[in-house]
């Protein structure tokens, strides 16, 4: 979004659209939830983007400066850590906050997500792509540890933290060097992916509701 200044201009149009997207997903004769959580998640994060520009512009900066603030806000990691805590906080958040209680699939990762402790793995991200996606594009893709792409080919020689691009490897730079060491000790090659499976999601509502 910092590279399109017409998305900070016309923002209200945008998000109306989105959400009339969104709303038809569940209100046609024919009910898409998967395209319904898709468009919701989107919607979701372009709200609290907005909301998160909006604040820091009104104390001066340039719509652009405050998208790159926001970016590092969400990729913030601190050593230690398995989890980039605010991305994982709004991705909750945004599962949690899906306005049609009565789908199936809502129900399947938000109980799924809260049998895991805040901080530790399965990733939300994990969760919600395999839940939209299928398990066979999470097991084979590498995502981009800076935007998400699924077409993620350079590798950290350390930490083996994947990126799609030289620039999301430069971005994600002053975070990664202080916590590569860190990193190395959990992001082996029998990744914690391999353990969530649609049995497992549905297996894990079968404990939470007994």
């Amino acid at each position: 979004m910092s590279k399109y200044e017409d998305a900070m201009k016309y923002q209200k149009k945008i998000l109306y659209v989105v959400d009339r997207v969104f709303e038809k997903q569940l209100r046609c004769k024919e009910s898409n939830e998967v395209m319904s959580l898709k468009v919701w998640v989107i919607l979701f994060v372009l709200r609290d983007l907005y909301k998160y520009i909006s604040e820091l512009v009104a104390t001066g900066r340039t719509a652009h400066d405050a998208c790159l603030i926001y970016a590092k806000h969400l990729l913030a990691w601190e050593p230690g850590e398995q989890v980039r805590k605010n991305m994982e906080i709004l991705l909750r958040a945004a599962m949690k906050a899906f306005p049609y209680h009565h789908s199936l699939l809502y129900e399947t990762l938000v109980k799924a997500m809260a049998k895991t402790p805040l901080g530790q793995r399965p990733t939300a991200f994990e969760y919600i792509v395999q839940g939209l996606f299928g398990q066979r594009l999470l097991m084979a893709s590498k995502f981009c540890a800076t935007c998400g792409s699924c077409a993620a080919k350079k590798r950290c020689p350390k930490c083996k933290l994947c990126y799609c691009s030289v620039d999301c490897q430069k971005f994600d730079w002053p975070i990664h060097k202080s916590c590569c060491e860190s990193i190395r000790t959990w992001n082996t090659v029998s990744d914690v992916r391999d353990t969530i499976s649609l049995e497992d999601l549905q297996a894990t509502i079968a404990e939470i509701d007994q």
